[in-house]
């Protein structure tokens, strides 16, 4: 138990650093009813001769981790749309939905380096924050 205790405790580190400036102290997202708008750096957009390709950067991926266990309660047990998401280097598309998850609706990315994760509810949205971003830095 202690081992997983101790996962969990650094999952979370990683999804506070990742939603948090350490330069400025202010969180690096925003609350919007059911979504969570990441506006620094979350991803990278690439266009090259007509094709178009998305990376998302080591933070947000932490961040779809902590999704992960949020959605499931588990370490080890990642839902199908999200795993993809999260492996791929190279992303084809920009928005992704998780119609097998019940507490994560969808995953947007902007030109802007902006990712959206947009929760079933808004309780949802308001838990992740408190559980796994925080609300102070």
């Amino acid at each position: 138990k202690a081992f997983s205790e101790y996962a969990l405790c650094e999952l979370k580190e990683k999804c506070h650093r990742a939603a948090w400036s350490s330069a400025t102290k202010k969180a690096a997202f925003e609350r919007k009813k059911t979504v969570l708008q990441f506006t620094r750096y979350a991803c990278h957009y690439q266009s090259w001769f007509h094709s178009e390709s998305w990376e998302l950067s080591d933070d947000s991926r932490n961040l779809l981790l902590g999704l992960a266990h949020f959605e499931t309660g588990s370490l080890s047990v990642i839902p199908g749309g999200l795993s993809e998401v999260i492996r791929s280097y190279r992303l084809e598309a920009s928005q992704f939905s998780f119609p097998n998850c019940a507490k994560v609706q969808s995953l947007k990315l902007f030109k802007n380096g902006r990712m959206d994760i947009r929760f079933t509810n808004e309780s949802h949205a308001v838990l992740f924050v408190e559980d796994y971003l925080g609300t102070v830095y």
